[in-house]
């Protein structure tokens, strides 16, 4: 009787030990003056983000036992312009207090240059205490965002294995960590949010790990790129996928992959394609929502690689005009913030 009861004592201090204690990251979030988060959105994403880690997706999926929650209410910063464009900028940014903060628009991110024309969706220390993300319009990909950035300020790099929350493509699946990145998750943080630190540099080769058979080009720009789409994937594209990508661009379906699109068009360096993304970029006048702007943006970002690929004369004249900001103006073109950003990148075409 003593040796059962013994046995079944045991068992349960084996079942106790190997069971993972609650930890909950108490997380302050803030956003640029003008950038859009509520109180509510915060809990939402934080409580999505939550569900992600703690439930069990499949194969080689952990259940981690960790909760994130909103401390106290979104604040606001009016430091900066919204925008990162540099070290400084994102220095800036980090200094203020929290650990979550919202901008507008990053086209920097520590060692990781993304190619022409592309934006960032996050960029955080790794390791450190300092996430930057901008909003996204779809809330099941956002949650998994900023688990991921959350993954990177816990010390965790990219691991491109399909379906996993570290993958360097963000996407409404991308729900799995191991056994490894769980125990990084359920790490308390100790870096204060003012030691901000450098983003790390070791992700600058992002790499898209393919699920099994060839990826079709609608797959593939409708993914969600962390560090903006991959040159050397999207280049291996064939021409002809060009008719497909062209067929996507006037469709307002599309409205939230038109800068995908465009840039891998560019990519491909099908010159055919010229006339077709001059008349989208000068199509329409006034105020720009941001997935438009961005795509018009990614025109004459993209453009170089056409010139570059092919020569063309046509893209190449186009370039030369349309870099300087007055073209905009007198399209009666304008986005919230296009001419600060112009100020910053265009002089340095």
């Amino acid at each position: 009787m003593k040796k059962a009861l013994l046995t079944i004592v045991s068992g349960v201090f084996v079942l106790l030990g190997t069971m993972q204690a609650q930890i909950t990251h108490s997380i302050a979030v803030n956003r640029y003056s003008s950038a859009t988060l509520t109180d509510i959105d915060a809990k939402r994403i934080l409580a999505d983000a939550t569900t992600i880690l703690q439930q069990n997706d499949g194969a080689g999926d952990v259940s981690c036992n960790v909760t994130f929650s909103l401390s106290g209410s979104v604040g606001t910063f009016s430091a900066g312009n919204g925008i990162i464009n540099s070290a400084a900028d994102y220095q800036k940014v980090c200094q203020q207090s929290g650990r979550i903060h919202i901008v507008n628009e990053i086209n920097w991110c520590g060692g990781v240059t993304p190619s022409p024309g592309n934006i960032f969706i996050g960029c955080s220390d790794t390791p450190g205490a300092c996430m930057i993300m901008v909003r996204l319009a779809a809330s099941n990909e956002e949650s998994v965002c900023w688990t991921h950035e959350f993954g990177h300020n816990q010390g965790l790099g990219h691991r491109d294995a399909d379906f996993a929350v570290m993958n360097s493509v963000v996407a409404a699946d991308h729900k799995r960590v191991n056994a490894t990145e769980c125990a990084a998750f359920a790490k308390q943080t100790m870096m204060a949010a003012t030691e901000s630190v450098q983003p790390s540099s070791k992700e600058a080769e992002p790499h898209i790990e393919k699920k099994a058979g060839p990826m079709s080009i609608k797959d593939f720009v409708h993914q969600r790129f962390l560090h903006g789409v991959p040159f050397k994937e999207a280049s291996a594209y064939p021409q002809t996928a060009t008719t497909e990508l062209l067929d996507m661009l006037v469709e307002p379906t599309e409205e939230a992959y038109y800068s995908n699109i465009i840039l891998t068009i560019c990519m491909i360096g099908d010159a055919g394609a010229v006339d077709d993304l001059i008349a989208f970029f000068n199509k329409g006048e006034g105020k720009l929502n941001m997935s438009v702007y961005n795509a018009k943006k990614a025109v004459l970002m993209g453009l170089g690689y056409i010139v570059n690929k092919s020569g063309s004369e046509k893209a190449l004249r186009f370039l030369l005009e349309a870099v300087k900001p007055e073209y905009w103006a007198k399209r009666k073109i304008h986005g919230r913030r296009h001419t600060i950003y112009q100020k910053k990148v265009f002089t340095s075409i």
